[in-house]
């Protein structure tokens, strides 16, 4: 009962136009990470749904709880921006977050949507773990992959796709519903 309460409190916070039908690629096209410090000094990230986006604000759900005031990085496919707190509204299951936009960009690059299908290889051990990727976007430096694992973090791996083979570390992997997202800068 508690998880039908706080699927449909989800579905009655996601954006969607009139008539529209809801699938799969629609909702994930919604979802965000946001990151912030913790109180230990690291980096904390946990996914989000994005109810309203606009230049200068933003509107999200999230699981978690942050303080008003607080600053925070959203990053989604077509933009990674620090934002402030602005307010915060408990609804079951989470809390809708009013975002302040400061303008400021973590990305250096522009990001180029792509939908490749790829293969991501790492060495655990003594074991060479290869894993299934779609490729969702690239810059001159990195890529950004879409896989069904956690991918370890800061490690030398091998990325395959349309006949290219590059070499790169992990900087980041989220989980996003049932998949993971993934940041490989290649070196």
């Amino acid at each position: 009962m508690q998880l039908n309460l706080i699927s449909a409190v989800r579905g009655f916070f996601s954006p969607r136009p009139s008539g529209a039908k809801s699938d799969a690629g629609q909702g994930a096209a919604n979802l965000a990470v946001l990151s912030m410090a913790s109180w230990a000094g690291r980096r904390v990230q946990h996914q989000v749904q994005v109810i309203d986006k606009q230049e200068d604000q933003s509107t999200i759900w999230s699981p978690e709880y942050v303080d008003v005031g607080e600053s925070v990085w959203i990053e989604d496919v077509e933009r990674a921006v620090k934002c402030k707190v602005k307010a915060y509204v408990a609804t079951g299951g989470g809390y809708r977050l009013k975002l302040a936009v400061s303008g400021k960009t973590r990305r250096s690059q522009e990001r180029t949507p792509c939908k490749a299908p790829g293969d991501l290889e790492w060495v655990d051990g003594l074991t060479r773990v290869r894993c299934p990727v779609r490729v969702t976007n690239l810059t001159q430096d990195g890529a950004q992959v879409m896989l069904s694992r956690p991918a370890p973090e800061i490690r030398s791996v091998r990325l395959q796709f349309n006949g290219q083979v590059e070499v790169g570390t992990i900087r980041y992997c989220v989980q996003i519903g049932s998949s993971y997202l993934a940041g490989i800068e290649f070196v």
